[in-house]
């Protein structure tokens, strides 16, 4: 079925990406995804020593203009917690994104290399997208709630 489908091209993406992407990739869009790839890790890692350093992050216009915590706040924490080996804080960070990360991570190298090598997203990859994008949403009301006068996500997430 279309959703086992869906379901089966994801989980490949998310625990044996090599086999999708490198497989199938042509040279020139293999050295495309990968420049794009370095440039991301080296201004992620950039961030990562500023934020290490000063404790000072980017801070959320969502939130800030609001005052309600948007899908992705507490990634910066997240990320920082991982790479300290503090996973339990990191989860506590966002849950959803410590959850999703290796997929949304998996979905958008690949949707990355179909750019590069001039191909059209599968329907299968434009469905998942979709259904993160709807998720992201979701988490991002859901952590916002209020429940018998307190917040329904505990204030470290």
């Amino acid at each position: 079925s279309f959703f086992h489908k869906v379901y089966c091209n994801i989980t490949t993406l998310a625990f044996r990406p090599e086999a999708v992407i490198i497989s199938s990739m042509d040279k020139q869009a293999a050295k495309k995804v990968l420049k794009h790839l370095a440039i991301l890790f080296a201004i992620g890692l950039a961030y990562f020593i500023f934020f290490s350093v000063t404790g000072f992050g980017i801070p959320c216009a969502f939130r800030t203009i609001t005052t309600l915590k948007c899908p992705s706040c507490g990634v910066t924490h997240m990320f920082s917690d991982m790479l300290h080996g503090d996973f339990a804080a990191a989860f506590k960070d966002n849950i959803f994104l410590f959850c999703t990360w290796p997929v949304i991570g998996a979905l958008l190298i690949y949707a990355d290399y179909r750019n590069a090598s001039h191909k059209k997203l599968p329907t299968w990859c434009n469905a998942a997208i979709l259904a993160i994008i709807v998720m992201l949403v979701v988490w991002g009301i859901i952590r916002n709630l209020p429940v018998f006068g307190v917040t329904a996500i505990p204030e470290g997430i």
